[in-house]
């Protein structure tokens, strides 16, 4: 059996396909 970990960082500076957080068009950091 293979064990794996995905970590993701919610603060991305774009958004990527397989993201599943909620975005909000317009927001500079």
């Amino acid at each position: 059996m293979t064990l794996g970990l995905y970590v993701h960082i919610p603060f991305c500076r774009h958004k990527c396909l397989y993201c599943d957080f909620p975005s909000y068009a317009g927001l500079e950091r």
